[in-house]
């Protein structure tokens, strides 16, 4: 894979090249943050979600529960939308969308970019994470920052380790075959 050369100033920093599994996840196009696009979307799906609710048949209290972890899930990846806009693909708005890609890659032996893999582990869906921590090759960093991740049981923490162990092992009999 080639590589990309960025100038900052007098430094100079080498980047590499996207890989063609991932230009194809930007071919939509990149996530660009909206508030008032997300506040309107915000509005329409709380309303949705309240009359689901309404019709569900569930107390007041388990309403009111329910109410509030949503609102709370919603919050989280309101934060995470603003904090990876111009950064991630547009599909990736759809947490399963963004699911699908990482299954995908992992078919593929694909490894995603460290920048892609900043977003997927920061992503407020337990399940998400947990793919991308199995599946995917971690730096110590991003690790850490799985480990720190809401709704992640810390039981889960063995089958990540034994995964990043095994995609440890891959990583070094594929090079030395090369």
């Amino acid at each position: 894979m080639t590589e990309q050369i960025e100038t900052q100033g007098d430094k100079i920093q080498k980047q590499p090249a996207i890989s063609s599994f991932e230009a194809k996840l930007f071919s939509q196009g990149t996530y660009v943050y909206d508030e008032a696009q997300v506040e309107t979307e915000g509005r329409i799906e709380l309303d949705e979600y309240q009359q689901f609710l309404d019709r569900s048949g569930r107390t007041l209290d388990e309403k009111d529960q329910h109410l509030s972890t949503h609102l709370n899930m919603r919050a989280k990846n309101r934060r995470w939308l603003r904090l990876y806009s111009n950064r991630i693909p547009l599909s990736w708005t759809d947490y399963g969308k963004m699911f699908d890609d990482i299954q995908r890659a992992k078919k593929r032996k694909i490894q995603l970019s460290e920048g892609l893999l900043d977003a997927v582990i920061a992503h407020p869906i337990w399940y998400v994470v947990m793919e991308a921590a199995t599946s995917q090759k971690l730096t110590p960093e991003q690790i850490e920052v799985v480990r720190r991740a809401d709704g992640i049981a810390r039981n889960r923490f063995d089958e990540i380790t034994l995964a990043q162990a095994g995609l440890e092992s891959r990583q070094l009999v594929r090079g030395a075959l090369r």
